[in-house]
């Protein structure tokens, strides 16, 4: 830890817990940088799922489509839509 008052550091001050005030500013710091690095990208990849999804919605037939193949149901946000066999996603339901 370092002592503040010999360095003449304004902003350095006693706070009687065995710390001084920047070192726990800077813990604080690093501490939302790091929540940064997690929030961000989950934010930016639920943004981006959303924009998939309402894109699928927009592009997908809403009635079957024998010609193409487009026969298997599929709900998105309350709407059905119908896809190939292989557009199929695995996890969804049969």
């Amino acid at each position: 830890m370092g002592d503040c008052s010999s360095s003449g550091n304004n902003e350095c001050w006693w706070i009687g817990t065995g710390v001084y005030q920047n070192e726990i500013r800077k813990s604080w710091l690093r501490s939302d940088f790091f929540a940064l690095l997690f929030i961000l990208p989950g934010l930016a990849g639920l943004i981006i799922s959303a924009m998939i999804s309402t894109h699928y919605l927009e592009v997908m037939p809403r009635g079957p489509v024998l010609v193409e193949g487009r026969i298997v149901p599929r709900e998105i946000h309350g709407i059905v839509v119908y896809q190939t066999a292989d557009e199929k996603s695995p996890a969804q339901p049969d």
